[in-house]
């Protein structure tokens, strides 16, 4: 030790700065590991909200494509069974313009991500306890009306799945596309209380 040296100056010197770059190579191979493991972090958490959306409106979709095709299956069995022309011939417009509207929202679940087997995903959300009950008013020769009722049934829950994808989706094209299903079936069968 130096002759004048006192061997308490270490308290009283300057503080050597660390900086928050790292000096050896191994420090440095562990903070460009964990910036990389923090970037993956934030990458995942974006994907995975970027992927919930899409999923939330794929599935309101997939939702009005099992609609469409609930009342596709009671149209086609109102077909063989109705018995008033009036009815018949409305049954028949309702089919065409719903076999159109499942078309073009296919082609919307598609651009969505569904992939063309639309329609196995979309049995999960289809509802057919209504065919007991059209069979029971089959054999009890009160077909009409109670088709009737299951129809406006069933076009008002289709109606209330068009407001919800039209909620969910976000492009101002496929927006007018479900509005325009709405209005095209509000021509063919009212939901208003003025039904004839």
């Amino acid at each position: 030790m130096p002759p004048n040296q006192n061997p308490y100056d270490f308290l009283n010197a300057p503080a050597p700065k660390k900086g928050f770059g790292a000096t050896t190579q191994k420090g440095r191979i562990i903070q460009v590991a964990i910036g990389a493991a923090v970037l993956l972090v934030i990458a995942i958490i974006v994907v995975s909200i970027i992927s919930s959306a899409g999923s939330s409106t794929q599935k309101t979709l997939l939702e009005a494509y099992a609609a469409q095709a609930d009342i596709l299956e009671l149209t086609k069995d109102a077909d063989q069974n109705l018995r008033d022309s009036r009815l018949d011939s409305k049954n028949k417009m309702i089919a065409l313009t719903v076999t159109t509207q499942n078309d073009e929202t296919q082609k919307l679940l598609i651009a969505y991500g569904s992939g063309k087997d639309s329609s196995k995903a979309a049995k999960t959300y289809q509802d057919s306890t209504y065919q007991a009950q059209l069979k029971k008013a089959l054999e009890n020769n009160v077909y009409d009306s109670t088709y009737e009722n299951v129809l406006a049934d069933k076009l008002g829950f289709y109606r209330g799945k068009l407001n919800n994808a039209y909620g969910a989706i976000s492009d101002t094209a496929q927006k007018t596309q479900l509005s325009d299903f709405y209005q095209q079936l509000e021509l063919l069968a009212p939901s208003t209380a003025t039904k004839q």
